[in-house]
């Protein structure tokens, strides 16, 4: 292995290392709340619901989770097994959408010729619309550019998680369940197994996660708002 791809390694390693700090930091800091809800002077105003032990249950399992994972130095990264596991049925449909090139983008500036088409790139996303599931599959077609100055292609879509194998579609169907519907994550992935979707329950996790943090900033934005208000009213 070159020292170049070493080094990407290492960075790609260490951002690893501390997603996984924080997502420990976050979780740790969830299972006390509902310590102190479950155990603490407040436990009397509890509704008594035997969902908030299983939750309870859950967090402190995938928080052992993420502390037993080790990062071993200059290996490649493997096909994710159990615990990062996305599975989806054969028959799910698929729709496709193809980006390409602007017309006068496929002609090379400096020559005047065409641009040669020498493959695509293919990526392929689980996504939701109402009442249904499918993989929305993306075609980039590339072009080499003359004098193998490299390639030329349509850029990727940019997401709320970056490289992620779930459509915004999905991650909003999932939000919507554990928050609006106040599903915790493993019924989630229990629901999705029936339709032959089999996502582990740590990946979904990293998924709300990170989608938590990227939206952090509207968060942000709405508490200003709302602490602007003249009176501020709460549901306890």
């Amino acid at each position: 292995m070159n020292p170049q791809a070493l080094l990407e390694e290492n960075t790609s390693l260490r951002h690893q290392v501390t997603l996984q700090g924080d997502q420990i930091k976050l979780l740790q800091e969830q299972l006390d709340w509902f310590k102190r809800q479950l155990f603490g002077k407040r436990s009397e105003k509890i509704i008594d619901n035997p969902n908030q032990l299983s939750l309870e249950l859950e967090l402190e399992q995938i928080t052992q989770e993420l502390k037993e994972q080790t990062i071993a130095a200059h290996k490649r990264r493997k096909q994710a097994k159990g615990k990062d596991k996305l599975t989806l049925p054969d028959n799910l449909p698929v729709e496709t959408k193809i980006l390409d090139l602007p017309k006068e983008e496929k002609t090379c500036l400096q020559t005047g010729q065409p641009l040669v088409k020498i493959g695509e790139e293919i990526s392929r996303k689980l996504a939701h619309k109402p009442g249904s599931y499918y993989i929305k599959e993306i075609i980039r077609p590339k072009y080499a550019l003359p004098n193998n100055e490299g390639i030329a292609i349509h850029p990727m879509p940019e997401g709320i998680i970056p490289r992620c194998q779930a459509d915004e579609s999905f991650l909003a169907e999932i939000f919507t369940r554990k928050f609006g519907d106040h599903l915790p994550l493993y019924r989630i992935a229990e629901i999705l197994s029936r339709e032959e979707i089999i996502i582990s329950r740590q990946l979904l996790s990293q998924w709300v996660l990170r989608c938590g943090k990227a939206l952090e900033p509207l968060y942000k934005e709405l508490e200003k708002q709302i602490l602007k208000s003249p009176s501020i009213h709460v549901d306890e």
